[in-house]
């Protein structure tokens, strides 16, 4: 029973997380009892809920510390600029001294909840701005260059700050999905989509840096990674470069009179610059034959939204461009998953935590060709930089095989149903809550209060109404002043409230009486419960199991039994 129990669990776990880790916590779970003995069933329930609740804090931690290092990487953001005015004598030293000790956001204290004036309001505001993401999407197009940092941590880490609940992650992909939609729209040409540095392409480039993105890099390329920063010797191919490590390393002996800087033409000719070249290339094709490789064979372990952006990202421009051909849309689909997931981690791996230090100077270089490489590959460009062209054989051989991987990529589940269920389950709680800074709480409002106009639906929407309900936003407290508080986020009790979870590039998927509906919702529902769960389906039947689930002392447990239990009323 322990066996089958564990391979069922195996299964319908969520799709985040290696499947190892997965295993070594099922059997922390099983531990040594099996489940089919009534003396040992107390216990493996409750071992069970202990660590099930380790689990969600583990989440919760990484979530809370992805929050963190955006802020620091945001604070050495501040301090450079502060450094580059100091530079250029416009400020003093002591100006940035009193600024790194006034301005602390390495860790923001717990503040009390009385320090956010109308509570109810802001819960309600933030619900809607949760649950509705065209208002973040739209918001995404308009705030300016200087608003999109402060913007970026209150919707990635804050709104939608919890990386490892399915109501979120799905609200989180269905705003992205409005955004692209959003942005498909407005382009004027194929080769200008998604090329500037805006909210949208920032947000999907931090969505990819968060907990699951990494920990899939880290599992997948890891070793690679490591070895190639071990590999000891440069890998570098550029004649001139290889002729300059020459010169600075006496290397050439032969003819001391040798000049030191040469042209590109009288470098190549270089015998002992060839003789590199022939050298390095296969050693470099290696390594970036592994990574694919590697990527290839666990592509089913790539987390599902990035699978699923990639999936949009290829449907939107097929709608815009139809005369697009399979190169420029594979071209976009590979400009998103390695220009801002995987080479980034490649190019540098001490920035996500792959290594604990900065590789050294060779290594980075080491690095970089390699995911220049990758990069050429996905692009399907025939356009080559004069040293990569001893690369462009190889490239040119294996472009087929990353084009099967792109669009094998994009062959994912859709979520909007389950999201559905995920939203009705949601009006059953009263627990939903985030934790959020007082000053993102007036971020928000201030950039909401100055694009009203421009991201309300019509005139009474739901937005605008709690939005005159508050008064003007205040200001923003100093950073070492700043707190954070938990608020509860408030659902409109009012029979006008909607929940808009429908895909909005495909026919949206509407609950209704049909009784394959009411089966596949079923369905969703006993899969939920049984990850959350597991141990109820202990019982010899499914009335049994249901009936455990609602006795549960795990709230989230006992609600997600009562709705499921209800839904299969509905089938008798």
């Amino acid at each position: 029973m322990a066996a089958k129990l564990r391979e069922r669990i195996d299964k319908l776990m969520n799709r985040n997380g290696s499947n190892s880790s997965r295993m070594e916590t099922i059997d922390e779970i099983c531990g040594e009892n099996d489940p089919d003995s009534p003396d040992s069933s107390s216990s493996f329930t409750e071992q069970y809920i202990a660590v099930y609740k380790k689990l969600q804090q583990l989440k919760d931690d990484i979530s809370h510390q992805c929050k963190k290092n955006f802020q620091l990487e945001k604070e050495l953001r501040y301090l450079d600029s502060k450094i580059a005015l100091l530079i250029g004598h416009k400020i003093s030293i002591e100006e940035i001294e009193t600024g790194i000790e006034d301005d602390d956001v390495f860790s923001l204290l717990p503040g009390p909840m009385k320090e956010v004036q109308h509570p109810e309001l802001y819960g309600r505001l933030f619900f809607q701005l949760q649950t509705v993401p065209q208002y973040i999407a739209k918001l995404s197009r308009l705030v300016s260059s200087q608003e999109i940092d402060g913007f970026l941590q209150a919707v990635m880490f804050t709104l939608y700050g919890n990386q490892y609940e399915d109501r979120e992650e799905q609200l989180l992909l269905c705003m992205f999905e409005h955004a692209l939609t959003y942005e498909v729209k407005e382009a004027t040409e194929i080769n200008s989509l998604m090329r500037a540095n805006t909210a949208i392409t920032r947000m999907m480039t931090t969505y990819c840096r968060r907990g699951p993105g990494q920990e899939f890099v880290k599992c997948c390329l890891g070793n690679i990674i490591q070895s190639l920063i071990d590999c000891g010797k440069s890998l570098d191919i550029d004649p001139k470069r290889i002729y300059q490590d020459m010169i600075e390393q006496e290397e050439i002996e032969t003819d001391p009179n040798l000049p030191a800087n040469v042209l590109l033409q009288e470098a190549e000719a270089n015998p002992i610059v060839q003789q590199r070249i022939r050298e390095r290339v296969p050693i470099l094709q290696d390594f970036v034959l592994r990574i694919l490789d590697s990527l290839r064979s666990q592509i089913n372990d790539v987390p599902f939204g990035i699978r699923w952006l990639c999936k949009a990202t290829r449907i939107l421009v097929k709608e815009k461009f139809p005369q697009a051909n399979t190169d420029q849309i594979n071209s976009f689909i590979g400009g998103f998953f390695f220009l801002r997931f995987i080479n980034p981690i490649i190019a540098t791996p001490h920035a996500c935590r792959l290594t604990t230090n900065p590789p050294p100077q060779q290594s980075r270089r080491n690095l970089t060709l390699v995911a220049k490489v990758i990069q050429k590959l996905a692009n399907t460009s025939t356009n080559y930089e004069h040293h990569m062209l001893p690369m462009e054989p190889f490239v040119k051989s294996h472009q087929e095989t990353l084009k099967t991987f792109l669009s094998d990529l994009c062959e994912v589940e859709d979520f909007h149903e389950n999201l559905q269920l995920e939203e009705y389950i949601a009006l059953c709680r009263n627990d939903i809550h985030i934790e959020i800074s007082i000053n993102e709480i007036v971020l928000i409002h201030s950039l909401l209060r100055k694009y009203e106009e421009d991201i309300a639906t019509f005139q009474d929407d739901d937005l605008v109404c709690v939005l005159k309900s508050l008064p003007e936003p205040t200001e923003e407290m100093l950073r070492n002043k700043n707190t954070v508080v938990t608020l509860s986020l408030i659902q409109f009790s009012d029979n006008n409230f909607k929940l808009e979870t429908k895909s909005a590039f495909s026919v949206s998927l509407n609950i209704d009486d049909d009784l394959a509906t009411k089966k596949r919702q079923c369905k969703l529902l006993l899969s939920r419960l049984f990850k959350l769960a597991p141990y109820c389906f202990q019982e010899p039947d499914l009335h049994g199991a249901l009936k455990r689930a609602i006795s549960s002392p795990m709230e989230d447990v006992s609600t997600q039994g009562e709705l499921t239990n209800e839904h299969f009323r509905t089938l008798d």
